[in-house]
């Protein structure tokens, strides 16, 4: 059963523009007895919310109202497990969001997000959250990409990531061909499924993002049986970014990239008939900050038009910044340390700032 609180600081509130010694809040305008404008914000003017936002943000060095939402540490029982958790063990999920339904997989470190679970009243793909596989769960993470009807994975790890499965380690490849020297070909034979790399490609006009379709054949399973998966690997997304890089060069581009990356993975997903029955699945290195920065996005831009619709009297980058605290809490609720920085929450306004002004929605090209 989840602790999910009736109330939690900042629930409902609507943050406030404010200069940089500032974090206040101030509470939603009571309900008007008259009649309320409702208005359509164009792009060009959250172009210029995002912008003058950024810039504060630079200037300040520092996102500080992403230090206002609440559970940006462990606030229930986790599972620790040296093994089969990265980064010595901690980094585990709550004890009481476990997905457990695995056959033949007793645990994962890996957390469901249903459709309809967060925030907003578009439709929204179903997620599960998760930590690069180590050596040890291989196995463990292609089961439950074949018990979930998995079809697309979103890999977020950094090609600059440490490589191994250690404590200190980040990535490793987990779909052929293996790292030499794990073993991994060798014990990939005794698996309850077998796991075969049948097409690779890097995006032709997109540096760092491939492409990989990987077939999945269950051992001992019904003859014939097979299933292909698309795996996305964007490389290029750095891991524990500074806030005084916010709105530089670098940043936008990597938050531009991430929306192409978003609509270019809803592209494959509509080829390959995703729907609410089989979650993408998304992961980083420990499957938190990265990983709840795609997913935040992701329903942002799904929610956009609603949020850009509404009162005359209250600002686009107020509405968002409102509706960003009740997505990461939620996501916070089941999965420890979402989004996990405010470089990474910057992001998602540079994102907003990249799809709305086009430069988010090139096409991408493959071979």
């Amino acid at each position: 059963m989840e602790h999910y609180p009736e109330s939690y600081p900042g629930k409902g509130e609507v943050v406030k523009e404010t200069v940089c010694e500032s974090s206040e809040v101030r509470k939603p305008a009571a309900e008007l007895v008259g009649n309320v404008q409702i208005v359509r914000v164009d792009d060009s003017e959250i172009e210029k919310q995002m912008n003058e936002k950024l810039v504060e943000w630079e200037e300040c060095q520092s996102a500080y109202e992403y230090f206002d939402i609440p559970y940006r540490s462990a606030f229930k029982k986790q599972v620790s497990h040296p093994v089969l958790n990265r980064f010595g063990g901690s980094m585990g999920p709550y004890e009481d969001c476990l997905i457990n339904d695995i056959p033949g997989v007793r645990y994962i470190n890996a957390t469901y997000y249903p459709s309809g679970y967060l925030p907003g009243t578009s439709k929204e793909y179903s997620f599960i959250a998760t930590m690069c596989p180590k050596v040890e769960t291989f196995e463990h993470f292609w089961l439950m990409v074949w018990a979930k009807n998995t079809k697309v994975i979103v890999n977020l790890v950094n090609r600059k990531d440490r490589v191994g499965s250690g404590p200190s380690d980040k990535q490793e490849r987990y779909w052929p061909p293996y790292r030499s020297g794990t073993g991994v070909e060798a014990a990939c034979k005794s698996w309850k499924i077998f796991v075969e790399t049948v097409d690779e490609q890097e995006a032709t006009n997109f540096k760092g993002l491939w492409r990989s379709k990987v077939q999945l054949t269950p051992n001992g399973g019904v003859p014939g049986e097979q299933r292909t998966v698309t795996v996305f690997w964007y490389m290029d997304w750095v891991d524990f970014g500074k806030a005084r890089q916010i709105n530089k060069p670098g940043f936008n581009q990597n938050a531009a990239n991430i929306v192409r990356l978003i609509k270019e993975v809803e592209r494959e997903s509509s080829l390959l008939g995703v729907d609410e029955s089989s979650p993408a699945v998304v992961h980083c290195s420990a499957g938190v900050g990265r990983t709840g920065t795609y997913i935040t996005l992701s329903r942002v831009l799904h929610e956009l038009e609603a949020l850009r619709t509404g009162d005359a009297n209250i600002r686009f980058v107020d509405k968002l910044q409102t509706f960003l605290f009740d997505i990461i809490q939620h996501l916070r609720i089941r999965r420890l340390w979402m989004v996990k920085s405010e470089f990474e929450y910057g992001t998602i306004f540079s994102a907003v700032k990249s799809y709305v002004n086009g430069e988010g929605l090139e096409p991408v090209l493959w071979p």
